[in-house]
């Protein structure tokens, strides 16, 4: 019984994130837009990993439904998988996750929020490895376009505007609509 007790305690503290590649993510995702990222704050600011709250102006939207303003979490539970938002102009991927109070959170750790900076984004060099290189932006969002079309019609959409038509639509946050927007 103690040897069954240890074998559980230690398999909880090796636990690991697991990275998707490019098109898992893409795929993953309900929401991929191009943002302005005003402000970031640590959930617990005692916490060396601790969840960051995002806000964020929608520039444009690849895939995908929300309004202007958005508010999301950048989850932190793995020391391997620490992720520091900043602000500034990023493409990030986000999904639904209705366990949490803030149910729109980042689909891949550090990979789901992309910086760009002079019009370049730090971008998978293909689509199956985790290796980055710092593309030109208009070449990464032809890329997710062209993996958005080969995908699955039920994965080349984000939630539906219409909130009998998807299940989590009606959660605080998630929304086309100014008046489905962030309310603080």
């Amino acid at each position: 019984m103690i040897l069954l007790i240890a074998l559980l305690g230690t398999s909880s503290a090796s636990a690991k994130a697991r990275f998707m590649n490019r098109d898992e993510m893409i795929g993953s995702s309900d929401l991929i837009a191009v943002v302005d990222v005003v402000k970031v704050t640590k959930v617990d600011p005692k916490l060396t990993c601790s969840d960051q709250r995002v806000r964020a102006t929608v520039k444009t939207i690849i895939k995908g439904n929300h309004a202007e303003q958005l508010t999301f979490i950048a989850p932190c539970f793995y020391p391997c998988a620490i992720t520091n938002v900043a602000a500034g102009p990023q493409i990030v991927f986000l999904k639904i996750d209705s366990s949490r109070s803030i149910p729109i959170v980042g689909t891949n750790w550090m990979y789901s929020y992309r910086p760009i900076r002079d019009s370049k984004v730090e971008w998978f060099k293909d689509g199956k490895s985790l290796d980055l290189t710092n593309r030109p932006m208009s070449k990464v969002v032809s890329d997710i376009n062209a993996i958005i079309k080969t995908q699955p019609p039920e994965q080349q959409e984000g939630p539906p505007c219409k909130a009998s038509e998807h299940p989590f639509f009606g959660l605080r946050g998630w929304g086309c609509c100014p008046e489905r927007a962030i309310c603080d």
